[in-house]
C-alpha cells in the first residue's frame, strides 16, 4: 500500500489529491453544516430575549448586531450552501460568517456596560466550541479564526471596556485553554478523515486497477470476438459461453443473449433469460436506476460505464454485482451489451470489518470497565485495611498497659496479613498473563488453607477443569475470591465446622463452585444478612448466581455461565 503523504504541518496533500480530498470533505460535510448553521442560528437569536431582560436600556443596539447582521448573514449562508457555486466557496464563506458571528459576541460585550456585559463571557466561550465542532472549517480556518477572535476580544477589554485586570486575566485563560483544546481536537480530526480519505482512495484504485484489468482483458476478448463476428457468430459464442463472467445483451427490457455464466449468476436458464423482462433480475431498490440508465444509454447518452447494485436470484438470494456495459450494435439497432461480475463477498468483508471494529470497541469498553471496577475494589478493601492499621498504630503509642499494646500489635499483624493477601489477590487479577483456570483452582487451595488451617478446620478442594477457550478475566478473578473469603469467614465465625470441602468445575457451560461445611447451618440474620447481599451483588457482576442452603451443615453454590457475560448493572 502507497505510504501517506501528508504535510503534517500545513494539513495537505499534494495538489492532486487536495483537491480530491476537499470534494470529499465538502460532499461528507454538507448536511451536517446545514444543521449546524441552523443551530447556531436559531441560538443566537433566542439569545436575544436574554438581552431584553438583562440590558434593556442596550436593547437597540444588541438587537440590531443580532438580527440586522449576524442572523441576515447565517440565513444568507444557509441559502448559499444550495447553489452550486457553495462548493468552491464554502471554507472562505465560513471563515468569514465564523467570524462576524464571534465578532458580534464581542461587540455585545462592548456595547454592554460593566458588569453585566461578563455574562457574554460565557456565550463566547459557548461560541468557540460550537466553531471548532460545528463551523466544518479546517483546521488552518478555524485556528485563524479563533485566535482573531480572541485578539478582538483582548483589544476591546484593553482599549474600550477597561476591563479589569483580573478579570481580563480569568478570561483569557478560559478562551486560550478552549481554543488550545479546540485546536488539539480540529488537528486530530483532520488528520484522520485525512488518513480515512487516502485508505479509501488507495482500496478504491486498487479495486479500479483490478476491475480495470478485467475489464481490458474482456474487452480485448470481446473486440476480437465481435471483429470475427462478420466471418462467423460462432466464434464469439464459443468465447462467450466459456467465459467465467456473465455476459449479456439486451434491447429495451428484453434479453437477446445470456451466456451460461448468467445462469449461476442469475439462477435462470438461459430460456427463461430470454422469456423474461431483464429488470426481474434487478432488485427492487435498483430498478428505477437500471431503467434510467438504460435508456439513456440507447439514446445516446452517457450514463456511467460501470457501477454496482444487487440482484435477486431465482432462489430469492440477494447477491452484490460489478457491472460494465457498453453500446453494440444487433441486427442493426442498437443494444446493451453487459458483463456482470459477482462482488457479494467483497462487500461481506467489508461489512465484517465494521463489525469487527464495533466488536472491538465494545471490548476496550468493557476491559476499562472492569479495570475501574477493579480499582474501586481495591480503594474500598486495601483502604479500609490500612486505615484500620493507621488507627491502631496511634491507639497503641497511646496505650499503657502492655497486655493491651499486644492484642493491638496482634490486630495489626492480622490486618497486615489480610492486606498482603488482598494486594496479592488484586495483583493476579491484574496480571491477564497468569489468570487461567488451572491458576485459578491453585490459588483456591492456597488461599483455602491459609483461611481455615490457624482456626483448626480441614478444608479439601476437588478441582475439574475442561479445556474451555475462554480464560478467566480480571474483574472474575477478582470478585470470586472475594465471594471465596467472604464464605470461609462466615464459616470460621458463625459454623462451628470441623472441616470444609470445596468443590470446582469449569466446563464449556459455566463455572460451578461448591462449598459445604459440617457445621451448625446457616441462618440469615445481622451482618451475614449483609454478607449474603455482598455475595450477590458480586456474583450478579459478572452475570452469574449464588446460592445458601441448610444441608448437613451450609452449602454455599455459585454459578457462573461461559461464556462470560457482564450486565452492566454489575459494573455501577
Amino acid at each position: 500500500m502507497k505510504k501517506i503523504s501528508i504535510d503534517k504541518y500545513r494539513l495537505r496533500f499534494p495538489d492532486d489529491l487536495e483537491q480530491d480530498f476537499r470534494e470529499d470533505y465538502f460532499r461528507k460535510s454538507l448536511n451536517q453544516l446545514r444543521f449546524g448553521i441552523i443551530l447556531g442560528t436559531t441560538i443566537y437569536a433566542l439569545f436575544g430575549i436574554l438581552d431584553a431582560w438583562i440590558t434593556p436600556e442596550v436593547k437597540a443596539q444588541t438587537w440590531f448586531i443580532r438580527y440586522a447582521v449576524v442572523v441576515p448573514a447565517c440565513l444568507a449562508v444557509l441559502a448559499f450552501s444550495f447553489s452550486p457555486h457553495f462548493r468552491k466557496y464554502m471554507q472562505i464563506t465560513m471563515f468569514v460568517l465564523v467570524l462576524m458571528a464571534g465578532g458580534g459576541i464581542v461587540a455585545l460585550i462592548v456595547v454592554v456596560q460593566s458588569p453585566v456585559n461578563y455574562f457574554h463571557f460565557a456565550g463566547l466561550l459557548l461560541f468557540l466550541m460550537y466553531s471548532y465542532t460545528l463551523s466544518k472549517l479546517r483546521f488552518v480556518f478555524m485556528c485563524v479564526a479563533a485566535w482573531t477572535i480572541i485578539g478582538a476580544y483582548e483589544i476591546s477589554a484593553l482599549a474600550i471596556t477597561h476591563t479589569p485586570v483580573q478579570v481580563f486575566l480569568t478570561d483569557n485563560i478560559f478562551y486560550i485553554a478552549a481554543n488550545l483544546f479546540g485546536m488539539y481536537s480540529s488537528y486530530n480530526r483532520e488528520i484522520y478523515m485525512r488518513r480515512d480519505f487516502f485508505y479509501n482512495r488507495t482500496i478504491q484504485e486498487l479495486e479500479e486497477k483490478k476491475h480495470h484489468l478485467e475489464k481490458k482483458q474482456l474487452h480485448e476478448a470481446v473486440q476480437k470476438a465481435t471483429k470475427s463476428f462478420r466471418e462467423g457468430e460462432e466464434k464469439f459464442r464459443t468465447l462467450a459461453e466459456t467465459a467465467a463472467i456473465a455476459i449479456f445483451i439486451h434491447q429495451g427490457e428484453n434479453f437477446l443473449y445470456v451466456n451460461p455464466a448468467g445462469e449461476i449468476i442469475g439462477g435462470y436458464t438461459v430460456d427463461e433469460y430470454m422469456s423474461m423482462n431483464f429488470l426481474r433480475l434487478v432488485h427492487p431498490d435498483y430498478r428505477e436506476m437500471m431503467k434510467k440508465r438504460s435508456q439513456e444509454r440507447l439514446s445516446g447518452g452517457q450514463p456511467p460505464a460501470q457501477y454496482e447494485f444487487k440482484i435477486v436470484k431465482k432462489s430469492g438470494e440477494e447477491r452484490w454485482v460489478l457491472l460494465t456495459t457498453g453500446i453494440m450494435q444487433y441486427q442493426g439497432k442498437p443494444a446493451v451489451m453487459g458483463t456482470l461480475f459477482d462482488i457479494t463477498d467483497r462487500k461481506r468483508a467489508e461489512e465484517e470489518k465494521v463489525k469487527l471494529y464495533e466488536e472491538r470497541i465494545e471490548e476496550e469498553k468493557r476491559h476499562l470497565m472492569e479495570k475501574e471496577k477493579i480499582l474501586m475494589d481495591l480503594h474500598d478493601g486495601i483502604g479500609g485495611i490500612t486505615t484500620n492499621i493507621s488507627i491502631l498504630s496511634e491507639l497503641g503509642q497511646k496505650a499503657t498497659d502492655l497486655e493491651g499494646i499486644k492484642k493491638t500489635l496482634a490486630t495489626i499483624s492480622r490486618l497486615s496479613r489480610e492486606g498482603v493477601s488482598e494486594i496479592r489477590s488484586f495483583m493476579q487479577g491484574l496480571d491477564s498473563k497468569e489468570l487461567s483456570w488451572n491458576a485459578l483452582a491453585a490459588e483456591l487451595r492456597t488461599q483455602g488453607s491459609s483461611i481455615l488451617d490457624p482456626h483448626g478446620i480441614r478444608v479439601a478442594v476437588e478441582t475439574s477443569v475442561a479445556d474451555v477457550d475462554e480464560q478467566p478475566g480480571s474483574l472474575l478473578w477478582v470478585n470470586l475470591f472475594r465471594i471465596y473469603k467472604e464464605v470461609l469467614t462466615n464459616v470460621i465465625k458463625h459454623s462451628r465446622a470441623g472441616s470444609v470441602a470445596v468443590t470446582l468445575n469449569v466446563t464449556g457451560k459455566g463455572l460451578f463452585l461448591i462449598v459445604q461445611d459440617d457445621g451448625i447451618g446457616w441462618e440469615e440474620k445481622g451482618n451475614r444478612g449483609r454478607g449474603l447481599w455482598n455475595m450477590k451483588r458480586r456474583t450478579e457482576a459478572v452475570g452469574g448466581r449464588v446460592a445458601i442452603s441448610a444441608e448437613k451443615g451450609t452449602r454455599v453454590s455459585l454459578e457462573i455461565p461461559l461464556p462470560l457475560k457482564y450486565p452492566m448493572r454489575g459494573m455501577e
